[in-house]
């Protein structure tokens, strides 16, 4: 991963430009280890200090098959959250992303689809309990304003016009 001069927290790095599969693992393994350590000093009599969480960011990797299919960062999906480890992926390509990733987010946020066969994917993969109907009508209400978005919790499986109109 190449670093962003400025872009520093102590001696650390904390902004890349591309993606290293080697350094992904290492701040993992790094964070991993000092989150053990706090959760042991937790239980101790006394011991109340909070966990820091690290958010890996992510933009247009879709086109990478070795980081988004491959590598340790489809795990940051599926195991890392219990290391207080989240992972924000921001794609223009649904169908590109791992099944893991797809069936694990716990929110989305889309704008207006452009190909007509990524939303129907899209629609298809998260309207599970809605159906594909309903889902496409509240999709297309959430994106028919300019700059509007349809936003999915999927934790509580609920459809939202930008954050502010809950559609179910």
């Amino acid at each position: 991963m190449g670093q962003e001069p400025e872009a520093t927290s102590g001696d650390k790095q904390c902004v890349f430009t591309t993606f290293d599969a080697a350094d992904f693992n290492c701040i993992t393994r790094e964070h991993t280890k000092l989150v053990e350590k706090l959760k042991d000093q937790k239980q101790k009599p006394g011991g109340s200090q909070e966990i820091p969480n690290i958010l890996f960011v992510c933009d247009d990797f879709a086109d990478q098959a070795d980081v988004v299919r491959r590598s340790g960062f489809v795990t940051s999906f599926i195991r890392l959250r219990h290391q207080f480890i989240s992972c924000w992926i921001l794609s223009q390509k649904w169908k590109l992303l791992a099944p893991a990733i797809r069936v694990n987010l716990t929110f989305v946020l889309c704008w207006r689809l452009r190909s007509t066969d990524e939303e129907t994917q899209f629609l298809k993969d998260i309207g599970g309990k809605h159906g594909y109907e309903v889902t496409k009508r509240i999709y297309d209400l959430a994106t028919k304003e300019k700059y509007s978005f349809f936003y999915y919790d999927a934790l509580k499986n609920e459809f939202f016009v930008r954050f502010e109109h809950r559609v179910n």
